[in-house]
């Protein structure tokens, strides 16, 4: 694939992202102006279970049916493993929502928020395996037009479920109505493989999906667990506030940073299977100085005015997340690198290096958090963002110990050690106001 390609993929995964990563976020974030931070919270409690499905949906199968530039047969395996993976998990969620209910008073509204958005896991067979299909081929304009279309008609269906009156029900309903778009555009293709039953060859997919599934545990302690924490130690009060601050902190990361890590993946695996070392190693410089410098502007912007744009964009009832979203962006500068460092440890075979370090990531995460939850949600915050960037020195240290295409630049060293300054002086302004 040409330079030129490379950048039009990257520009249709861009705009795609806009979609599911900016827009849907940005309707929630519409909705919440109706809501209070309780219900925003319960709709994040239901969250974390369709999160935690992520982690175990297709054991790992898809990334590595990606990795190895699989055969369109081989898509069945990974369709199958996810029937079986969402029907098992929404029974599950049923099952354990009646035991909630014998011991919780739950409301109606707080059950009806859980039931339709863990429903949406339902369409994972045919959300998760096309799509996955379609990014092995590169077709990033019709998952962009995708993401575009669903994350609109997702956004626009709860936001006037909102103003009519069904409170936080109407965040879930946005979310399954998304979910649902999105599998009929998928599924409505031409040119859409045909998907059978069959487990056939998933015994040579299964090995190396497992250290990528043990990996995602991490991802999901780091991103979700604590959740679950803040809930059982603050309430959905305070978890409400520090769901919308990582919403508002991944808002333009995820919608343009990461996105094009996304498309460099399946770039990095095809330039390695060509021997083109070159190449990736080209992509991968560019790409860590541009993102480094631009993450590092984003969290110093988020610093000056974050309490400012709680205010205008939420309310007073909000105000409690500006220290959160402060806390948590000045992380982010240390983490550009790692989520590729990761991707494409895929590619040069060493994959298996990041499984120790994934697990003890995401233990010392909810150890960590679960300590400073004594100490209220300032700190949790701190907590959080402290393990993120030591987690990322130690993603660094291990990439370079492992590979010998790609070393550390100058310029990488100095974005880096700024990004380190910056994320000290940061705490060092944020915590003592709590004290």
């Amino acid at each position: 694939m040409s330079f030129n390609q490379l950048r039009v993929n990257i520009s249709w995964n861009v705009v795609g992202g806009a979609g599911a990563r900016l827009l849907i976020p940005l309707f929630q974030l519409a909705i919440a102006r109706f809501l209070s931070p309780h219900d925003y919270g319960a709709f994040a409690f239901a969250m974390a279970a369709v999160m935690l499905f992520d982690v175990f949906k297709d054991l790992g199968v898809g990334d590595v049916l990606i990795a190895n530039s699989a055969k369109t047969a081989d898509f069945s395996i990974l369709f199958t493993l996810l029937i079986i993976t969402s029907s098992s998990t929404f029974a599950l969620g049923l099952a354990t929502l009646f035991v909630m209910n014998a011991y919780i008073d739950l409301n109606w509204k707080e059950v009806a928020v859980v039931l339709v958005t863990v429903a949406s896991i339902l369409l994972s067979p045919i959300n998760d395996s096309l799509a996955t299909y379609y990014r092995s081929r590169q077709d990033y304009k019709l998952l962009g037009v995708r993401q575009l279309c669903v994350a609109l008609t997702g956004g626009l269906v709860g936001l006037g479920a909102v103003t009519l009156g069904a409170g936080a029900v109407s965040l879930a309903l946005g979310y399954f109505v998304s979910a649902l778009g999105s599998a009929i555009l998928l599924w409505s293709q031409p040119a859409r493989p045909q998907m059978k039953i069959s487990l056939k060859g998933v015994k040579a997919y299964l090995p190396t999906g497992r250290h990528l599934m043990v990996q995602r545990v991490s991802g999901f302690s780091v991103s979700t667990a604590d959740l679950i924490i803040v809930k059982f130690w603050l309430g959905l009060q305070s978890l409400g506030v520090y769901r919308l601050a990582h919403q508002l902190n991944n808002l333009f990361p995820m919608s343009s940073i990461f996105l094009v890590s996304q498309v460099m993946f399946t770039e990095f695996a095809k330039r390695f299977k060509n021997g083109d070392i070159q190449a990736i190693k080209v992509l991968y410089r560019n790409y860590a100085v541009l993102s480094g410098l631009v993450l590092l502007t984003f969290s110093v912007l988020v610093y000056l005015a974050a309490d400012r744009f709680i205010l205008l964009l939420l309310g007073e009832d909000w105000r409690d997340a500006s220290v959160i979203f402060a806390l948590l962006s000045c992380s982010l500068p240390t983490s550009y690198i790692s989520a590729v460092n990761v991707e494409l440890s895929k590619v040069f075979g060493f994959a298996k290096a990041y499984t120790m370090y994934g697990v003890i990531r995401g233990v010392g995460t909810l150890v960590a958090v679960w300590f400073a939850a004594g100490f209220g949600l300032v700190y949790i915050g701190f907590a959080w963002s402290f393990c993120s960037v030591l987690g990322n020195l130690v993603n660094e240290a291990i990439f370079h110990s492992k590979q010998e295409y790609i070393k550390f630049s100058f310029s990488r060293t100095v974005i880096y050690l700024s990004a380190v300054f910056w994320f000290a002086f940061v705490v060092s302004q944020s915590l003592p106001a709590q004290i």
